[in-house]
């Protein structure tokens, strides 16, 4: 091999590797990996363009041999190159361990679309979904991740804001979407969506809702057949614009809002001081659903659908009681109360997420996306 104008410590490194490579020991291969990889992509760095190739290959050698948390380490160095060595990075990326092969696929800048094209009709599904995770995407690579991959891979692509999904998927995206759910919802989350597509994503919506309320053995089966129409309607309830815009200050700050939103105490702190605009914002912050559903919910005389929003974030009763307490000025009917108290006991939260859900495809949204997979 050609080092022009070798350092000290990289020609005795360099030596060590080749020695390593022959001498077939696999731990000593490893611990060398480990300890030098920083060292050895530096010095690939600053080698001449005439000496890379040779480099190159001793790597993939050294690489062949060493053990997993070695090829990991290696790799999490080589996805930060701006350009890498590509046989040493084509080995890491289609590594049998995704542990390894992540960081390549998922961070590396040293390759284009083409290359992980290449590498995503080699590996398998988890490959593929750490190549979906990238940003920047284009058109078609999605198509190759989605035609060659599984429902995981298309849940990936649509989490992925920057991937250039085209509309030519969608019918293919959709038969993703009857297996999983991620799919369905992520789909539904598209601004671009059709029209036709989402009324089939609400009747899957609906059929996950029905399979999960009947898991909820404690809830009376006329109860559970009625709720899925019972909510969506209450979220449906049209809110004033003048009323909207009481809350509309507040849902500006969102990530006070959904720190509030995560702390069930100091939501139930600003119920006290009659913060009811900023409650109301940082549920919908936290379930994910646009003001005028919650403040719907919220109005209502029935008060299902904001019992179900609040379960499907998981609160105490203390939370909703409080809420109750804001909403009918300390005297909440009896009725309504024990109601109330029923659905937070008897309703799972996951039913009751699909339950909202099903109400937001009823009008072309979605909710609760930070939950899944569910």
């Amino acid at each position: 091999m050609r080092l022009a104008e070798r350092e000290p410590h990289i020609d005795s490194l360099v030596s060590d590797i080749q020695a390593a490579i022959e001498s077939g020991d696999r731990t000593r291969q490893s611990q060398l990996v480990r300890r030098s990889a920083d060292l050895l992509t530096k010095r690939w760095s600053r080698l001449p363009a005439a000496d890379k190739p040779d480099y190159d290959l001793l790597l993939t050698g050294l690489l062949s041999q060493a053990d997993e948390p070695a090829r990991r380490a290696f790799a999490i160095r080589v996805s930060e190159l701006r350009r890498a060595p590509p046989r040493t990075a084509g080995l890491l990326a289609q590594d049998g361990s995704i542990d390894v092969a992540g960081p390549v696929l998922t961070q590396s800048r040293s390759f284009d679309d083409g290359w992980f094209q290449t590498v995503a009709t080699a590996c398998g599904d988890l490959h593929r979904a750490a190549i979906a995770r990238r940003t920047g995407l284009g058109a078609p690579l999605c198509d190759v991740l989605i035609r060659l991959g599984d429902a995981g891979v298309a849940a990936a692509l649509l989490a992925n804001p920057s991937a250039m999904v085209a509309p030519g998927n969608l019918p293919l995206l959709m038969r993703h979407a009857a297996v999983s759910e991620e799919v369905a919802v992520r789909l539904g989350a598209r601004s671009d969506l059709p029209g036709s597509y989402r009324a089939d994503l609400a009747k899957l919506a609906l059929r996950r809702a029905e399979t999960a309320l009947a898991g909820d053995t404690d809830l009376e089966p006329d109860v559970a057949g009625a709720l899925p129409a019972r909510i969506a309607a209450l979220l449906a309830m049209p809110v004033q614009d003048a009323r909207r815009a009481r809350f509309d200050a507040s849902m500006a700050d969102a990530a006070d809002l959904l720190a509030a939103a995560a702390a069930p105490a100091r939501l139930e702190r600003w119920l006290e001081l009659r913060r009811i605009e900023d409650v109301l914002a940082a549920l919908a912050q936290g379930a994910e659903l646009e003001i005028a559903p919650l403040v719907a919910a919220y109005d209502a005389e029935d008060v299902a659908a904001l019992s179900v929003i609040l379960r499907g974030l998981d609160y105490p009763w203390s939370t909703l009681k409080a809420l109750l307490n804001a909403r009918f000025r300390d005297a909440i009917p009896l009725d309504i109360l024990v109601a109330a108290h029923r659905l937070m006991t008897d309703l799972g939260p996951g039913s009751a997420r699909r339950l909202v859900r099903y109400g937001m495809a009823l009008q072309g949204r979605t909710a609760y996306l930070a939950s899944l997979p569910e």
